[in-house]
């Protein structure tokens, strides 16, 4: 059985066991009754809940978790901390997208995390570069605070970002919720604007005023160094950070952008998600991975041209 070290309970993760309990949690994939149930019920976050606290109470504070031939270091102090190091666990989306983008960068490497969430990519990509080449922006408030201490855990020395990158510089309301499966997103709206996402649907919303930035005039106010490798996560307003932050991708020292694209989202207001890509190339990337169809939620990855 596996174990990960840590302080304060130090007990084990129990990995086989949880993965006999809960089998294919990655694509939550419940028993169909259950499943149909917590529709019906809007239980979803509840079963959430019930599930990854038990597996929180059985867990060591600390958890160490390997992607890709590189260690880091997470804490485990609510059900939201459970489900989240348990994604290291399998081979999602996003841990294929955390190995692609560890295999890719070298000790000269600056990495932009735009949506950084609790950690998982800035925390990781730590220890594959230099103490000050990781820069982590994530706006929502409880996310930043969750991420400040995976990343002190993890010796990065620069805190996170708390502003939200857009494509113009104010506030704007970002929106959290939970919908009928246990999702946990963000959407936004402009205090100065009329347009609005309303993809979330949720019963339980919370609202935080969040000041927004362009990523290029971030980048000058905080003296940050020029990225080379960015990864954007920002459910839904993908093309806002890419219009403000143009100067910073058409730079010819960032080489590498990953984008997932959340492809219902922005056609919800009335973007073409393909647009993410053209705009990549427009920037002078040469798009080699893009999904047939845009589904869902998606992924595209992006180098810069040699032409």
């Amino acid at each position: 059985m596996s174990t990960d070290s840590g302080t304060g309970r130090d007990r084990p993760l129990l990995h086989e066991w949880e993965s006999r309990l809960y089998g294919t949690v990655q694509s939550r994939d419940y028993p169909v009754p259950v499943q149909f149930l917590s529709t019906l019920l809007r239980v979803g976050t509840t079963l959430d809940r019930a599930y990854w606290g038990s597996i929180a109470d059985l867990s060591a504070d600390i958890t160490e978790r390997h992607v890709g031939g590189v260690s880091g270091r997470f804490y485990v102090r609510s059900w939201l901390d459970a489900k989240f190091v348990h994604q290291f666990g399998g081979d999602g989306t996003h841990i294929e997208l955390l190995r692609d983008l560890l295999s890719n960068v070298d000790e000269s490497d600056v990495f932009l995390d735009v949506g950084a969430n609790f950690g998982k990519f800035s925390c990781m990509l730590a220890h594959a570069l230099p103490p000050g080449n990781v820069v982590a922006v994530e706006p929502h408030p409880a996310n930043a605070d969750r991420l400040d201490e995976n990343l002190a855990l993890n010796c990065v020395d620069r805190a996170a970002i708390r502003r939200a990158l857009s494509d113009e510089n104010g506030t704007a309301e970002l929106t959290v919720g939970t919908d009928v499966s246990g999702f946990q997103g963000a959407a936004f709206r402009s205090i100065s604007s009329t347009r609005t996402l309303d993809w979330l649907k949720s019963r339980r919303e919370i609202t935080h005023e969040v000041p927004t930035i362009r990523g290029d005039d971030l980048i000058e106010e905080a003296d940050l160094p020029q990225p080379t490798v960015v990864k954007i996560d920002v459910e839904g307003a993908e093309l806002r950070v890419i219009d403000g932050m143009r100067e910073t991708l058409e730079n010819e020292a960032c080489r590498l952008v990953y984008c997932e694209v959340h492809a219902k989202r922005l056609r919800g207001t009335g973007d073409d998600p393909r647009r993410v890509a053209r705009e990549l190339e427009a920037l002078g990337f040469e798009v080699v991975e893009e999904p047939e169809t845009y589904g869902g939620t998606e992924q595209v990855k992006a180098v810069r041209s040699d032409g």
